[in-house]
């Protein structure tokens, strides 16, 4: 499984932030995307990435969570810490504080998004 795991804000079109989500994408949240529709350019919207994760989870979180879904809660985000689950090689505790930072204490309802993909 390639879980790829990201805290993203939307954001103007850049050479930078070449990565973007469809209009579609927000079909389950139409009112976020209509806060920054002034973004939007050929039917999508460009973001800009705050934290990334790759793989790192139990086999609990896709039971948990939804493939290719936005989620736009904290509460998603601190549920989501709870299934961190380092590698042999690397620290637990180390792994969670990096989730904290980048994940958790970054995040701000109506402008962050968490997005998994599997």
């Amino acid at each position: 499984m390639g879980l790829d795991i990201f805290h993203i804000k939307l954001d103007i079109k850049s050479d930078v932030n070449i990565d973007y989500l469809e209009v579609e994408d927000f079909k389950d949240n139409p009112e976020f995307l209509k806060k920054y529709g002034h973004l939007i350019v050929d039917g999508k919207i460009y973001y800009s990435e705050n934290g990334y994760l790759r793989k790192r989870m139990n086999e609990d979180f896709i039971k948990a969570f939804e493939n290719d879904k936005l989620y736009f809660s904290i509460d998603d985000v601190k549920k989501a810490k709870s299934y961190l689950n380092a590698r042999e090689d690397e620290s637990q505790a180390e792994l969670e504080i990096n989730f904290q930072k980048n994940f958790v204490d970054n995040f701000v309802e109506g402008e962050s998004i968490f997005v998994i993909n599997w």
